[in-house]
This record gives C-alpha cells, sequence and structure tokens, in this order.
C-alpha cells in the first residue's frame, strides 16, 4: 500500500507538475501538441475532431495519450474560456521552447489541462480565416454572456475536464490552480481586447449585439459620404456651378481676332444661361456671347465667360396670318431659311452670309442693300433679353413691355431700378413689371442693335413676307457713269448693288428683284472655282511681295470674270446670299448717299495716286433706307455703304495700313458711321459726335448692366 500510495503520490506530483508546464507551453506549442508544427494552423479543424472523445477517456486520463484526443469534447465548450486564458500563456511563452520535447509525452494532462486547446485560439485572431470558421460558436461565446459563466468554470475545468479521477491530483494541484487563476482574472482584462479582434470577425458578430453598434458606426461612416454628395446635389440647385469648359480656343470666321475664355459655356435654356450669369456675378468675372463668329472685328472676344448659343436654336412660333415667326437667338439663319420654306414664308431682306445667328445679325446691324430696305434688325418686331440681373425684359415695337423674374422694375426714365439684385434668378411670369410705352418703346429701339451690350438675347421675332423668287442681272459699266445714273438705278432695281474695281474704271452693277421665272444658273466651277478662286489666290499672295501687281490682278479678273452679262434666278435667300471664299480684313462705312459720288471719287483718286497700296478687289458699294435704331448706321437718313476689303491669300497678311487710313480718312469727312461688326478705330469721343442718341443708350446699358459684366476690350473703347 505505501507502495502504491507512494507511487501515486509520486503520480500525482508528475501530473500537477507537467500540468504546470503544459499550460505555459501549450500556446507557443499549439503546433507541436498534435506533434507537427505544420498542423497547428490546421490543428484547429483536427483539435474539434479529436475534442469528441474526450468525455470516454476521462478515467484513462494518466494513460492519456488515447483520450487526449478524446477527451476534447468539452473544448468547444471551454473555448469561451480559452480566450480568457490565452493571456496567461503569453507569460510563460519562454519555456516553451523546452517543454516541446516533453510535450509529447505530458499530452495526457493537455485534454486535462483542456485550457491549452483553446489557448492555440490565440493565433487565431491573427489566423482570422481558420478563426471565423471555428469561431462559429465563439462569436457567440466570447462577446455575449457565456463569456462571464465560462471564467468560473476556468479554473475547475481546468482539473475537472477530466472530472472523476483527476479531481484527486486537484485538490493537490490546487496550489498551482490558484496560480491560473490568477492568470485568468488578468485573461478577463484582454478580453476585451479579443472583443476587438471579434467586430473584424463579424460576419458572425451582427448576430451579437455588441458588433451591432459597431457596425453602427460604420454606417455613420457610410452616412459621412451621404451628405457629401448632398453638397454636390445641392450645387446644381444654386445656380453657381454650371458646366464650363476651359482651354477653348475662338477664332472669328476671318482668322482676323481670336481668344481663349476662361470658360466656354453651351447653354441649352433659360435657367443654365441664369446659372452662368450668377457664376459670373460670384467670381467678378464678364460674359460674352457668341453666335456665327462672322464678325471681321474683336466683338465678340473675351478672356472671361463665353457663352455659344448653338443650342437655343429652335423655332418657338409660326404665325403664318401676320406673317411672323419667333425664334431662339442662337438659330442660324440658315436653318431659319429651311423652317421658313415649309409654311411658304421668307425674310423680306438678307445680309451676304447666313451661317451668322438671328441675335448676332440684329446686334451688329446686318444690312444688305435697297433703297426701299433698312437693316435687318427693322425686321423684328419683338424680342427677349436676359438681363445681367436674371431677369428677363420683353419689349415690342407697339411699345408694350415688361420685365419678369423678380420684384422690382427697370426704368429707363430714371425710375427705380433693381437691375443689380441678383438674388431674383427664378422665371415667375406672375410678377411681370409692366413698363410706360415711353419706356418700352426706348427698350426697343435700343434691344434691336444691342452690340452684346445690354443681355443675351433669347428670343426674336421677325416680321417676314411671303416666300418669294428672285432674278438676279449683273452687267458691266464705269464708275463714271453709275454714278451719273445713280438716281435711275436705285428706282429701276428693288436691290441694287454695285462693284467698283479699284486702280480702274471698271464697275460690275447688280440687280436683284422679285420674280416668278423658274430657277436657272449661270455658274461655272472652272471660271468660279478653278479661275476665280485657286488661281486667284495664288496671284494675291505673290502680291504681298509685290503689291503693284494687284493693280494688274483687278484689270485682268474683271476682263475674265466680270466683263460679261449673266442672269441667275432662285429662292429669295439663295439671291440675296454669295460664298465668301477668302478669310478677310473688311472696313464698312455708312455714309449719306447724298455724299455717295463725292467719296468715292476721293477715294478713286487717292488709289490711283499710290498704286503701291494695292487695295483688292471689288469695293462694293450698297444703300439702305433710314431708321429710328439708335446705333443704326441708317439712324435718321438714307445711307449709302461703302465696303473695302483685303484679302488673306493663303492665310498670309497683306499690307493694309495705308489704305485704312486714306479709307477712314474720306468716310471721317463725309459724315459716316462705321459697321459694328467690322474693324474702325473710333472711340467713344468719336461715337457721341456719330450718334446722336449715343448718350441715351450708354445710360440705358448703365441701368441694365451697372457692374459691366457683358463688356469687353471692344466694347470699353466704344463706351469708355
Amino acid at each position: 500500500m505505501n507502495l502504491k500510495f507512494g507511487n501515486f503520490w509520486l503520480l500525482g506530483i508528475l501530473g500537477v507538475w507537467d500540468l504546470g508546464r503544459s499550460q505555459t507551453p501549450n500556446p507557443k506549442s499549439q503546433t507541436p501538441n498534435p506533434k507537427s508544427q505544420t498542423p497547428n494552423p490546421k490543428p484547429q479543424t483536427p483539435n474539434p475532431k479529436s475534442q469528441i472523445p474526450n468525455p470516454k477517456p476521462q478515467t484513462p486520463n494518466p494513460k492519456p495519450q488515447t483520450p487526449n484526443p478524446k477527451s476534447q469534447t468539452p473544448n468547444p465548450k471551454p473555448q469561451t474560456p480559452n480566450p480568457k486564458s490565452q493571456i496567461p500563456n503569453p507569460k510563460p511563452q519562454t519555456p516553451n521552447p523546452k517543454p516541446q520535447t516533453p510535450n509529447p509525452k505530458p499530452q495526457t494532462p493537455n485534454p486535462k489541462s483542456q485550457t491549452p486547446n483553446p489557448k492555440p485560439q490565440t493565433p487565431n485572431p491573427k489566423p482570422q480565416t481558420p478563426n471565423p470558421k471555428s469561431q462559429i460558436p465563439n462569436p457567440k461565446s466570447q462577446t455575449q454572456t457565456p463569456n462571464p459563466k465560462p471564467q468560473t468554470p476556468n479554473p475547475k475545468p481546468q482539473i475537472p475536464n477530466p472530472n472523476p479521477k483527476p479531481q484527486i491530483p486537484n485538490p493537490k494541484p490546487q496550489t498551482p490552480n490558484p496560480k491560473p487563476q490568477t492568470p485568468n482574472p488578468k485573461p478577463q482584462i484582454p478580453n476585451p481586447k479579443p472583443q476587438t479582434p471579434n467586430p473584424k470577425s463579424q460576419i458572425p458578430n451582427p448576430k451579437s449585439q455588441t458588433p451591432n453598434p459597431k457596425s453602427q458606426t460604420p454606417n455613420p461612416k457610410s452616412q459621412i459620404p451621404n451628405p457629401k454628395p448632398q453638397t454636390p446635389n445641392s450645387k446644381p440647385q444654386i445656380p453657381f456651378q454650371p458646366r464650363g469648359h476651359p482651354g477653348v480656343l475662338f477664332r472669328n470666321w476671318a482668322g482676323t481676332h481670336g481668344c481663349c475664355p476662361e470658360l466656354f459655356f453651351q447653354p441649352g435654356s433659360l435657367q443654365e444661361i441664369r446659372q452662368i450669369l450668377a457664376l459670373a456675378r460670384q467670381r467678378g468675372k464678364r460674359v460674352k456671347v457668341v453666335g456665327g463668329g462672322h464678325s471681321p472685328s474683336d466683338i465678340a472676344c473675351s478672356d472671361g465667360f463665353m457663352i455659344h448659343m448653338g443650342k437655343m436654336n429652335r423655332v418657338l412660333q409660326v404665325d403664318e396670318e401676320k406673317l411672323q415667326v419667333t425664334v431662339e437667338g442662337g438659330i442660324l439663319l440658315s436653318e431659319l431659311h429651311r423652317e421658313l420654306d415649309k409654311h411658304g414664308m421668307a425674310l423680306g431682306n438678307l445680309g451676304a452670309v447666313s451661317e451668322v445667328t438671328a441675335a448676332g445679325v440684329i446686334g451688329t446691324g446686318t444690312h444688305n442693300t435697297g433703297i426701299q430696305h433698312g437693316i435687318l434688325p427693322t425686321q423684328v418686331v419683338a424680342l427677349s433679353l436676359l438681363l445681367a440681373s436674371g431677369r428677363v425684359l420683353r419689349c415690342s415695337a407697339d411699345g408694350s413691355g415688361s420685365i419678369s423674374g423678380g420684384s422690382g422694375s427697370v426704368s429707363v426714365s430714371g425710375g427705380a431700378d433693381d437691375a443689380d439684385d441678383a438674388d431674383d434668378d427664378e422665371d415667375d411670369d406672375d410678377d411681370d413689371v409692366g413698363v410706360s410705352e415711353a419706356e418700352g418703346r426706348a427698350l426697343f429701339g435700343a434691344a434691336r442693335l444691342h452690340l452684346g451690350a445690354l443681355g443675351v438675347v433669347l428670343s426674336v421675332t421677325f416680321q417676314c413676307v411671303p416666300k418669294f423668287r428672285l432674278r438676279e442681272v449683273a452687267f458691266p459699266s464705269t464708275l463714271t457713269q453709275v454714278l451719273d445714273q445713280l438716281e435711275e438705278h436705285l428706282q429701276n432695281s428693288q436691290f441694287f448693288r454695285f462693284l467698283w474695281f479699284p486702280h480702274t474704271e471698271n464697275v460690275r452693277i447688280i440687280y436683284q428683284d422679285p420674280t416668278a421665272q423658274a430657277p436657272r444658273s449661270s455658274s461655272s466651277w472652272f471660271w468660279d472655282y478653278a479661275v476665280g478662286y485657286h488661281l486667284l489666290q495664288f496671284l494675291l499672295w505673290l502680291s504681298t511681295f509685290f503689291p503693284r501687281l494687284v493693280v494688274w490682278i483687278n484689270r485682268i479678273y474683271f476682263r475674265l470674270l466680270f466683263s460679261s452679262r449673266t442672269e441667275n434666278v432662285d429662292q429669295s435667300h439663295r439671291i440675296f446670299n454669295y460664298e465668301c471664299r477668302f478669310r478677310q480684313h473688311v472696313q464698312d462705312w455708312a455714309i449719306p448717299i447724298g455724299k455717295t459720288r463725292e467719296a468715292l471719287l476721293e477715294l478713286k483718286a487717292e488709289l490711283d495716286r499710290n498704286p503701291g497700296i494695292g487695295a483688292h478687289f471689288p469695293v462694293e458699294i450698297r444703300f439702305c433706307r433710314r431708321d429710328e435704331i439708335p446705333l443704326s448706321p441708317c439712324f435718321r437718313r438714307d445711307s449709302c455703304y461703302i465696303n473695302v476689303l483685303m484679302y488673306r491669300p493663303y492665310g498670309k497678311e497683306a499690307p493694309r495700313g495705308r489704305y485704312w487710313g486714306i479709307y477712314e480718312g474720306i468716310m471721317r469727312r463725309h459724315g459716316g458711321r462705321p459697321h459694328w461688326a467690322k474693324a474702325h478705330s473710333c472711340t467713344r469721343k468719336d461715337f457721341l459726335e456719330m450718334f446722336p442718341e449715343f448718350p441715351k443708350f450708354c445710360a440705358l446699358r448703365e441701368k441694365l448692366d451697372p457692374a459691366g459684366i457683358f463688356l469687353n476690350s471692344y466694347l470699353e473703347k466704344v463706351f469708355f
């Protein structure tokens, strides 16, 4: 008995000793416990397999090698306490290398101290991939109430896991038990630490209520971007973020002027234009509206914001009874012709080019010829403008007018002016403010030839005529003859003009009159293009090196192309228009019609005395009826337009300084007024002398655009 008791005592001591040793090495020996270090990351799966037989071998625990894998059944249950006891293991991490060898022997206590098996769960948070597999029960037990429950059994199950028989050594190893008990409260502190990795593996944790608030925290994180998109959503609501394109290079059709605006816009609606104007007010930028870009001057250039109206090109209304058409300001006349043809209507007069916008042709005072016809703005019967304040001005020829989109009105007679109120940007037709008939007429007269200085033209209503054909007859003459018979020619044709070839006496007279004849044409590709364009451009290019060659070019080409009689019949807009084949510099001044003979003879004499100037053909002479438009070159007088040009063959500049100086001097001496879209050197001082209503227009412009949003360098020279 003594021997048996001594053996039993010895076995108990050894068991306790092994138990103490195995508890420490197990975390590091997680890999060696299965005897191979590789399976340790894998053994998490085999441990549960070997944990099934634990209840059976509780008796053979002293012979534990077989029961160890079997006795690990309670392991899934204590897995919850294991993470709590996992902290004391890192303390004895040092002895791990030593017990790696004895570990295979004391494998018996390992199942008894089934605490080490969950101890390998410390690496489990590191290999988070396997942990979620084994953590199916863990998330439930780690964070939930079962954790405190296993905290008490942790010291006990360490002994009672081999419940019946190891209880005998347990009282003796109770001394080591308090030792692990001390680490147990220590792991209780780190338990919140593993709780932090648990949210990392919170795929199952959302089942537990604790991770839910943690998951609620990411939800507000996702809510953070929500207010961010709310800010861009609100930005379009505020009219300060229209879409503009930087770096756009604008050049006019002739290639004589260009600019690079800060932002280039192509709005498609009234609201978009309002947003652009609001952005310009906010940033202190200027705005310039462009159409077809055919103006040879820099009137359309700007380094601020540029608005191209090409997307606002609809036909808004056609009144066949009144023969009127209302269109958006960005429509090209070439597009308008097609629409009018469908309704049997046409514009009564046109300029030489139709690739220009409705707002542009009236804004610069485009004209054609015919003493019975005025400039194109005289065909306008109503229009609407978007002012710098965002309000819409509507006016018409009968004197009616209104300003909508705000709470105040703009008075042209010194009344209340709220045009600078940038807050009334909504288009509300219910708050229209009427203006007096005198104010309406003043607004309408100024808006018909607006220079782009009053606002953005939204719509234009033209007075049309029934569709008609024109018969064009052209024949040669001389300058002396045509001037002697000028009155007769003006009466003989409704649309009369003539072309003079500088440095010669040669003239080509052109009659255009309505007809019912069938269309016919005398054009020829060889003469019109091969000779009249390609060969001529080459000869003009040579003349840039030899200016006196121009005299011979003018004489030869008159004989080749313009010395015979020709006839053409076609729809009115096809006869009014003609193809401008050359890029060119142009000046075009209007003088009183009674000064025509004197001015042309003076110009001819100057060029004859200076053949080296090399003035290109032709000089075009047209006639227009007087009107009451304040800035019209024909204001209150029948006028003769004398148009001079210099081509740019292959883009090369021909000398024109002397020619321009001579021409402008003659025009000024005979009371001339320049065409607003073409080259001139006039300033505000000159305009005050030329246009009697110029001061009134300036005052109106300052009322409608007090901040000068629609100004540019060209208009600054005009108004300041």
